[in-house]
């Protein structure tokens, strides 16, 4: 299993390097995100998960940005989760007048079906985004995003048993309120990748994040960022 997963890890940075090598004529950033993602029980039905990201682009001119979020999950069920949801971004530009800060509140339901090889869920939020560019004047943006997503255990029977290998896909929609009213699809992103679950608290993640956008006023989604992300899970009080 060990060799297999070496291969699929080998296979997933080689195909990141071929879209690297193509982008010198197609343009959309490359990027690289780290995530330490802490979370906690909250009593018997919550779970309170704390996100700090970095992320970077090794190619293009997208900002570095530094990211915490912090999410506060109730199980009303074992298939319903309720989440409130806050986010705060520092985000760095090529020089100093293009960097912003950001503070998002959003309100968020998860539909979950959990079986004991496959689980899939469903994710709902409504987010209020307020920017604050160096320089300039604030900024508010409403926008509505769904994620469907779905793991598969690959080398045990079941997702929870320890040193577990499992594969990740998800797909996310992203509909941002426009200046003129109503709501535009303007954010397509696709998630692949490989997952490594240790023990009950611990777990790795190697995923490929692909984007394509478009502004208000175009017809035509657009090639956008690709990302090579590494997400660690601990989770304490279990």
């Amino acid at each position: 299993m060990r060799r297999v997963m070496r291969r699929a890890v080998i296979a997933l940075c080689a195909l990141m390097a071929g879209r690297t090598a193509r982008a010198q004529h197609t343009g959309p950033d490359r990027q690289f995100w780290a995530d330490f993602v802490p979370s906690w029980r909250v009593g018997a039905h919550a779970t309170n998960e704390l996100e700090l990201s970095f992320r970077t682009a090794w190619q293009g001119a997208a900002p570095t940005q530094y990211w915490a979020t912090n999410t506060f999950e109730w199980n009303a069920r074992p298939w319903l989760g309720l989440d409130a949801i806050g986010a705060v971004v520092e985000s760095r530009g090529p020089t100093p007048a293009l960097g912003y800060f950001e503070m998002r509140a959003a309100a968020g339901v998860r539909l979950t079906w959990r079986g004991t090889r496959l689980r899939a869920s469903e994710f709902m939020k409504a987010e209020h985004r307020m920017l604050r560019p160096l320089g300039g004047g604030a900024v508010s943006i409403e926008r509505l995003r769904h994620r469907e997503q779905a793991l598969l255990a690959l080398n045990h029977a079941s997702l929870s048993t320890p040193r577990t290998a499992f594969l990740i896909a998800d797909a996310e929609w992203f509909l941002v309120h426009g200046d003129h009213g109503g709501w535009l699809s303007n954010q397509l992103r696709a998630r692949a990748g490989l997952g490594y679950r240790w023990n009950e608290r611990r777990s790795f993640e190697l995923i490929l994040n692909d984007t394509r956008r478009r502004g208000l006023e175009s017809l035509e989604f657009e090639d956008g960022d690709h990302v090579l992300r590494v997400r660690w899970k601990e989770a304490f009080g279990r």
